[in-house]
């Protein structure tokens, strides 16, 4: 039988201990509780699990002692018959051209974690969470993790930002956030339109963005973007 989970590299080095994924979408109890306990004995601290969002996987995870710390929804924008012109941005946009983040784009990129799993599973800690979304605000600028840093500057300081990479062959909004004091002026809209006017200028037919279905307002934000779901993943925490 081939391997039901595997290793991810990145993460683990990140951490500091092995880290892997189940790789089915759903599984039974029996194969679940089987699959852990081998990865247990390999020496796996932390495997995440991206079940499909069904009742048979939930009594699976809760049976294995999995925590659900997401239900990850994917949102689609289909850019057929979309012009760039059509897309009309009021604020002024910039593309960030520096090596390293400065503190504005650091404080806004821990502001877009808001609701991240890493935040919310208490096994990482504040230190973790905060040291992961900086390295991912410093490798999006380096260009590393992002092709695009956009972002909006008012009075001087950046009030917002959105980075842009590719997954699936598909440009993805990746860290996205407006400073609290300066949300419903409009920057979020302006950064996506950017965004989506940045994927047909580079011929590509769909866009698409990651958020967490607990997170209401950014659902229905992207729902009125014009975004539609494409499918809702529940992820799971098993602590080894």
């Amino acid at each position: 039988m081939e391997n039901p989970y595997s290793s991810l590299d990145w993460d683990s080095r990140f951490f500091g201990f092995p880290v892997g994924k189940i790789l089915p979408g759903r599984m039974q109890a029996a194969d679940l509780g089987q699959a852990l306990e081998q990865a247990r004995s390999e020496g796996y601290r932390l495997l995440y699990w991206a079940a499909k969002p069904e009742p048979e996987n939930a009594a699976a995870a809760a049976s294995a002692g999995g925590e659900l710390m997401d239900r990850k929804r994917v949102y689609v924008h289909d850019l057929e018959g979309i012009h760039a012109t059509d897309l009309i941005v009021n604020w002024f946009i910039e593309s960030y051209r520096k090596p390293m983040p400065d503190a504005d784009m650091e404080a806004l990129a821990l502001a877009a974690g808001e609701h991240s799993r890493f935040r919310r599973d208490p096994r990482f800690g504040p230190e973790a969470f905060k040291r992961l979304y900086l390295t991912w605000i410093r490798n999006s600028v380096n260009r590393s993790f992002a092709e695009e840093v956009l972002f909006i500057e008012d009075f001087g300081i950046k009030r917002a930002l959105l980075t842009i990479g590719l997954h699936m062959g598909r440009p993805d909004i990746g860290l996205v956030a407006t400073d609290a004091a300066y949300r419903g002026r409009g920057m979020a809209g302006d950064l996506v339109r950017a965004s989506l006017v940045w994927a047909i200028n580079r011929d590509y037919r769909e866009a698409q963005v990651t958020t967490q279905a607990e997170n209401t307002g950014a659902c229905a934000f992207y729902e009125a973007m014009g975004y539609k779901m494409e499918r809702e993943d529940w992820i799971y925490h098993f602590w080894c």
